[in-house]
């Protein structure tokens, strides 16, 4: 079975599989967008220049839903227009910060609806949807329903802190009771980061899995995708949103012309996921619906997730409007470039967990790591090879790269990029031993400097092609700046 995915794998070209959430465009990008759109590129970058693999990165936007539709409805607009307005944003950001993907699948888009139309339908004959009514707490930040054990002490939903409605309606469900056997199971088998995420939705199935409503009454929700063969009902928001990792593997025509079970089983020939990355907000949709969607289904589980943390201010509260300490994609661009930014992003932020955006600290750690470090070994190097000359034959101070693969595999940018910063300090301290200043003063040791310099510059060459699933424009830059004779290199990045 194995051996029979990978060969469909290779026929069609994708080799690895990364999935990242979609961004629900009811305002504009904040960090925590930045951040998922940058991490995923990395290793989309990774996999496809490095390691010249196969990959597919599927990005999107979650267009639809009850916020969205009371934000086009205040701005007094369509929401099909107030969603391409506000999907313009996210798309030009990932395109100024240089984030590649394979498809770019929005979920008001014509594929996409026709995609979730089919799934829900082969749930519905497989006895996996069944229609109820419902009396329930419903959120409308977080789009889902509470119990009432899972609100504050006041009453409040525990992320927005705002007091749910009570909504009672006649909804489609989803079956979700019926798989908590096969969520536990995946739950232990997945390679996931951080652990006590886990833990914590193990506890969770513990208590019992309860049937989840995947439709809204479109009377309530005009805004969403409809479910076939019953115009009274729109999908629910989570649940379509879900399947939007799936259908970027379709074309439109596709699913024009396949079969419900044809859909499914090119589905299953193409999965698993080999790295689903999310925010441990919605880690719940991702690692308890989301997998028991799949074995319904009867397609692959994901391989690996990694539930990425906060981003708070400098002093660790959650930023916030009404608090005013909320901080911008664009205003962090006053201070830096953008690769830079990817940096900050990269290495600064501690995607397994919670992070302050300590701006001291980020300058204090730009300064060690890329002026100091990685733009002073450049312009040190190509310094003394344009002044003594070089001799590219030698090869003795180049690095070990087998921890920086381990790392990429594992999923962790920020160790990975450490190798980058630990072969630049290897570089100085092969400078610091051998001296080529010192050797420039004895006349038989000037084939001696040569060796050095161009082991040298062989060393940053290397540095400058792992350096590009981080830092595509300064990768790109060094390179060329290495080719043909080399020059001083002027400093790549300025001490602030």
């Amino acid at each position: 079975m194995f051996l029979t995915k990978l060969l469909v794998r290779i026929n069609n070209l994708i080799m690895y599989i990364i999935t990242t959430p979609i961004p629900y465009t009811n305002a504009a990008p904040h960090l925590g967008h930045l951040l998922e759109g940058l991490y995923t590129d990395t290793l989309y970058k990774y996999q496809k220049y490095i390691k010249a693999s196969k990959p597919f990165l599927t990005m999107g936007l979650d267009q639809h839903g009850l916020k969205i539709y009371q934000a086009a409805i205040k701005e007094n607009i369509a929401p099909e227009f107030f969603v391409d307005q506000t999907g313009k944003i996210f798309v030009d950001l990932w395109k100024k910060f240089n984030v590649e993907y394979s498809e770019f699948v929005p979920t008001h888009s014509k594929r996409h609806i026709l995609f979730s139309q089919a799934i829900f339908r082969v749930l519905q004959k497989n006895n996996h949807i069944f229609k109820k009514d419902y009396k329930g707490l419903y959120c409308v930040g977080c789009e889902d329903f509470y119990a009432p054990t899972q609100l504050t002490e006041e009453g409040c939903c525990p992320v927005h802190l705002t007091k749910p409605i009570e909504m009672e309606e006649t909804n489609y469900f989803f079956r979700l009771s019926n798989f908590e056997n096969e969520v536990l199971d995946f739950l232990n088998q997945v390679k996931l980061k951080p652990s006590n995420i886990a833990n914590e939705w193990r506890s969770f199935i513990n208590q019992g899995l309860q049937d989840i409503s995947c439709s809204r009454e479109k009377s309530r929700l005009p805004w969403g995708i409809e479910v076939t063969n019953d115009s009274s009902q729109v999908m629910y928001v989570w649940f379509e949103a879900l399947l939007n990792y799936c259908s970027a593997l379709f074309t439109e025509s596709e699913l024009e012309t396949l079969a419900d079970n044809e859909i499914v089983n090119k589905l299953r020939d193409q999965y698993p996921i080999d790295l689903m990355y999310c925010s441990k907000e919605i880690s719940k949709f991702h690692l308890v619906i989301f997998p028991a969607l799949l074995v319904a289904l009867d397609v692959p589980l994901p391989i690996r997730c990694i539930a990425h943390g906060m981003i708070n201010d400098d002093n660790g509260i959650k930023m916030s409007k009404s608090l005013g300490n909320v901080i911008t994609p664009e205003q962090v661009l006053t201070d830096y470039t953008i690769d830079e930014t990817r940096f900050i992003f990269l290495h600064e932020i501690n995607i397994f967990g919670d992070s302050n955006f300590n701006r001291d600290i980020i300058k204090a750690n730009y300064n060690t790591f890329l002026a100091n470090n990685l733009g002073n070994i450049f312009t040190r190097v190509t310094t003394l090879a344009s002044k003594f000359g070089y001799d590219l034959s030698s090869n003795e101070s180049s690095y070990n790269w087998d921890k920086y693969h381990d790392f990429f595999e594992e999923g962790d940018c920020k160790l990975a990029f450490d190798e980058i910063f630990k072969a630049c300090s290897q570089g100085n301290e092969y400078l610091e031993n051998t001296k080529p200043w010192e050797l420039s003063k004895e006349i038989d040791q000037q084939q001696r400097i040569k060796e050095v310099l161009g082991s040298s510059i062989n060393l940053l060459k290397d540095i400058s092609k792992h350096l590009y699933p981080f830092m595509p424009e300064t990768s790109q830059y060094l390179t060329k700046a290495l080719e043909g004779e080399i020059v001083k290199i002027n400093p790549v990045f300025i001490r602030k």
